[in-house]
């Protein structure tokens, strides 16, 4: 027997001789005497004590042993702890835990508190009997339910429904230790459930991952269990529901998921993603859903939901969508045609170094045209009768320094074709054109003259 039993056992001893004083002192030793040879158990029971406390008599633990005995036999309950105890310390008699504790049972049974604590120490530390913490669980509970705080102390450091969540998921870390992750697990699930926060984390990220303690991925699962976690304030628990779950993720992590469903071929779930990170504002996803609607990628296609993204993501200054923008003003989709307009947003975006916005502004903007597009844009005007706008495309070419249109506008004035007749400024153009190798010498000559 270790020394925490037998202190157990000397303590429920002393208790239960103090208790007994004020009756023993009440009656003589031969009142006892005469009552116990009678066979009444109780008067055999304390006359016992009297032998066992030399109380007017002489000490003799022995003869207290007999007549425990005989009151025991009886199936007297305090005779039959009393003479476990003796077997156990070897009082009055050879110390035998074997025999101590076939009388404690006996008194167990008889749902002796003192007694059932006893037997459930036994078992649970493998003291006379084999170790064995179910059984030791079973009494232990019962004399528990009699308010006996020693059991219940002793049931917390090994029965979950007594133990702290705490010491739950401390138990369970430690099979883990010892390589028992099956019996690790059990044990963690249970702190879990009991509401221990570090537990909670361990179930969901077991749950997130697909681990073998859980069987297999389950992110529903995974969240219920880190919202548990997060909800005492577990910062872990926060951090990886902020991967996989969207009121706990930033938008740039939304967005991130978002890439990385389109990646996997799951366009309908990148578009969903990329929705809840720009409704948080985050200008890459806000031109990601214009490019879901305008292609119709993941979503019903949409040109004029599309134009709204755009503008929400080229209002914060993102080049891509203010082309994009730009694009749909030039060409007219979902948005009235606006040249002037686009013109604006595709500066924007070229003034970020956006090469295609440049492109197109080269298209359509005097300020990006080179001087060859600019004639030929004045040329088209010409031919659509649209003299005024032929004019002054072809002037700009000129003034850029174009021999064809200096040639082509010095012609104008000198006819007074469509505009009105000015040699002087014919002669100044021409001689422009001639300097660059054009053959307008003929009509140079002429206006000179």
């Amino acid at each position: 027997m270790n020394s925490d039993s037998m202190r157990l056992h000397r303590f429920l001893l002393s208790a239960w001789l103090l208790f007994s004083c004020a009756v023993l002192f009440a009656q003589s030793f031969d009142d006892y005497k005469a009552r116990a040879s009678k066979g009444d158990p109780e008067a055999q029971f304390e006359l016992g004590l009297l032998y066992l406390r030399g109380d007017g008599v002489k000490e003799n633990a022995v003869e207290a042993v007999k007549w425990f005995r005989k009151a025991a036999d009886q199936g007297y309950v305090y005779a039959q702890f009393t003479l476990g105890t003796c077997y156990s310390e070897g009082e009055g008699v050879q110390k035998n835990a074997v025999e101590g504790l076939k009388w404690f049972r006996k008194a167990a049974n008889q749902g002796y508190a003192p007694a059932q604590l006893l037997l459930g120490a036994s078992y649970y530390e493998g003291d006379g009997v084999e170790k064995d913490e179910a059984e030791a669980s079973k009494w232990l509970r019962k004399a528990a339910a009699q308010g006996d705080e020693r059991a219940k102390q002793l049931l917390a450091t090994f029965d979950p429904e007594f133990m702290t969540p705490r010491r739950i998921f401390l138990t369970g870390f430690n099979h883990f230790r010892h390589h028992r992750s099956a019996e690790g697990a059990k044990w963690i699930r249970m702190a879990a459930e009991k509401g221990d926060a570090e537990a909670q984390y361990y179930i969901g990220m077991w749950y997130y991952s697909g681990s073998e303690h859980v069987g297999k991925k389950d992110e529903a699962e995974a969240a219920k269990w880190l919202r548990k976690a997060a909800d005492q304030g577990y910062q872990s628990a926060k951090e990886l529901l902020a991967e996989f779950v969207p009121e706990f993720m930033t938008a740039e992590a939304k967005y991130t998921k978002g890439v990385k469903c389109y990646r996997e071929g799951n366009v309908t779930e990148a578009a969903k993603w990329f929705r809840m990170a720009a409704d948080q504002g985050l200008a890459s996803a806000q031109l990601e859903v214009g490019v879901c609607y305008y292609q119709g990628i993941g979503v019903q296609k949409d040109v004029v939901e599309a134009v709204k993204w755009f503008r929400k993501a080229a209002d914060q200054g993102l080049a891509m969508a203010q082309f994009n923008l730009g694009f749909c003003y030039y060409e007219g989709v979902g948005v009235k045609q606006n040249e002037e307009e686009a013109a604006k947003l595709l500066r924007k975006a070229a003034d970020q170094g956006h090469e295609r916005a440049r492109s197109l502004l080269g298209e359509f903007d005097p300020a990006f045209m080179d001087a060859d597009r600019k004639y030929r844009k004045g040329i088209l005007y010409a031919y659509e009768g649209n003299d005024t706008e032929a004019m002054k495309w072809v002037r700009m070419a000129a003034e850029d320094g174009l021999p064809a249109a200096q040639y082509t506008l010095g012609f104008r004035y000198y006819t007074g074709n469509n505009v009105e007749k000015d040699e002087a400024e014919a002669a100044k153009w021409l001689r422009k054109a001639a300097d660059q190798g054009v053959k307008c010498a003929p009509f140079v000559g002429r206006v000179n003259n």
